[in-house]
């Protein structure tokens, strides 16, 4: 049986997107792109194959699962994934609104994220507030009752290209 080395990466798609993505033991499908670190032939009526680690000690299972090759890429497809900035809510009662830190480490950088969509309850950056990199956020729900010191999380969805490790 030929063995070639590569890399999986697991994703589901969103907007025909493929967003990676984390798989735990519990996952019994899922898709995935394999990157091989050298070109293969490949049988069209053979699309089946065997899975297995090979940085485990000989007397270890090795086989951790099987796929079916449903396309092959000359180039890597495009990638995404999600990167998660974290903030916090530094002052409620300010007459601009409510002010946040964390989101931006100066003011240039909290003009780039000015109009970026928030998680739930808060809406967006409204606008820069100081030198510091504190933002205006929105807020979905007036009636809703935030804290000082809570998080407002930003999730922005950025393009990456695969790599073999």
């Amino acid at each position: 049986m030929l063995t070639v080395v590569g890399s999986i990466y697991p994703y589901y798609e969103f907007d025909e997107k493929r967003i990676k993505s984390a798989i735990s033991s519990k996952d019994l499908g899922f898709k995935a792109v394999i990157l091989l670190r050298e070109k293969v032939l490949i049988r069209k009526k053979r699309t089946i194959m065997l899975i297995s680690r090979l940085d485990l000690p000989p007397t270890t299972l090795r086989i951790i699962g099987s796929a079916e090759l449903l396309k092959v890429h000359d180039i890597p497809p495009p990638f995404y994934q999600y990167k998660i900035k974290k903030g916090f809510i530094k002052n409620l009662d300010h007459s601009q609104g409510i002010i946040c830190s964390g989101l931006a480490q100066s003011s240039i950088g909290g003009k780039k994220i000015i109009g970026k969509i928030l998680e739930s309850p808060f809406t967006k950056v409204l606008d820069t507030f100081g030198t510091k990199g504190d933002v205006i956020v929105g807020i979905a729900d007036k009636e809703k009752i935030v804290k000082k010191g809570e998080p407002v999380y930003l999730k922005e969805l950025r393009s990456f290209t695969l790599k073999n490790i």
